[in-house]
């Protein structure tokens, strides 16, 4: 787990349970990043099936059993779609900056002006109307910039400041 906000340690996840229990010093924003947890990462070659359970009952049946369930939103989202086929051609993306990358010489520079194929997303909350399904595109960064608009902090680039904030 990485935490933001006041404490920038990093926490041990395996010992999320305990520690979504102690709402007093849980910090306001926490990214889980299961890493590649062997048979659990429901990537391909992996029973995907056995990892969307461990997920489900180590990840969020704890939070949905602590009394941080009550004010708060779980986003569980993917780093990529799986390899599978997707029949929706990626989206056209405002540019994030003005900013070209720093490329070896030979390298193929790309405008970050396309997203890539869609990931699954799912917002977890008392908060959330129940059932619904959001036909909205969207990519990652309408996370940050739910984050953003939250906590009132400024956009970081052009994409966030432009995304959709779910």
């Amino acid at each position: 787990m990485v935490p933001l906000g006041n404490d920038t340690a990093n926490l041990n996840a395996a010992n999320w349970q305990k520690d979504i229990q102690d709402e007093a010093h849980l910090p306001q924003v926490i990214f889980i990043e299961r890493g590649g947890t062997v048979g659990l990462d429901e990537h391909p070659d992996a029973n995907i099936q056995k990892g969307a359970s461990d997920a489900v009952n180590n990840i969020i049946n704890p939070f949905m059993k602590s009394a941080s369930w009550f004010d708060s939103a779980f986003i569980l989202t993917y780093d990529e779609g799986g390899g599978l086929y997707d029949h929706v051609l990626p989206a056209r993306e405002i540019k994030p900056d003005t900013m070209a990358p720093q490329l070896k010489a030979g390298a193929v520079f790309g405008d970050f002006n396309q997203s890539g194929f869609r990931v699954p997303l799912l917002v977890i909350s008392p908060w959330t109307r129940p059932s619904f399904v959001s036909h909205t595109t969207r990519d990652s960064t309408s996370i940050l910039r739910l984050i953003e608009d939250t906590f009132k902090v400024p956009s970081l680039t052009m994409r966030d400041a432009n995304a959709d904030n779910m």
